[in-house]
């Protein structure tokens, strides 16, 4: 699945978060043509979002060992309402993604447009719903994030080797409750 022909969104699915011990379309014999049964980026996003949330923030399968957040944000031009699961960090008491969008060209919408029209957010954490602000690291404070980060996920330095654009590092700051 992850051929020239395939969208962003699948090659991401397929190399951006395969683990080591995954066999690769190149390897295990699967041609790289999208099935007409295949699911959109929207339709898994939906899966995992389902999964998630029924489940307390655990999700099983290539994301059963990444813990993931889901990210709340808002069209910058459209005002429509959508969530994105994405994968985070710690970095007590903040949380912290990136923009990785699999090592694509450009970045992905929910950062690009979305969260920078609309900063002040929401993100699902276990359980757990929280206020939070986002704005991007930059200087001293984007290198050690992502170095924490390629510490605990290679691949995003693989990612960040087949782009020329520097993957932003969004940090979330809990916003006091009101």
């Amino acid at each position: 699945m992850a051929g020239p022909g395939v969208p962003w969104a699948q090659r991401r699915r397929s190399v951006w978060f395969r683990r080591p011990d995954q066999t690769t379309p190149a390897t295990d014999g699967i041609s790289n043509q999208r099935s007409p049964t295949a699911e959109t980026a929207t339709e898994y996003n939906a899966k995992i979002i389902a999964e998630f949330r029924a489940n307390q923030g655990r999700v099983g399968g290539t994301w059963e060992d990444i813990p993931l957040l889901l990210l709340h944000h808002t069209g910058a031009q459209s005002g429509v309402s959508r969530v994105n699961p994405v994968a985070y960090l710690l970095d007590d008491p903040r949380y912290f993604i990136w923009a990785a969008n699999g090592g694509a060209p450009k970045h992905p919408a929910w950062y690009q447009k979305n969260l920078k029209a609309h900063p002040i957010t929401r993100i699902e954490v276990g359980g757990e719903t929280i206020d939070v602000i986002a704005e991007e690291a930059d200087g001293d404070e984007r290198k050690r994030l992502f170095a924490k980060a390629t510490g605990h996920y290679p691949q995003l330095a693989d990612a960040a080797n087949r782009t020329t654009r520097v993957i932003p590092i969004v940090v979330l700051t809990p916003r006091p409750s009101a």
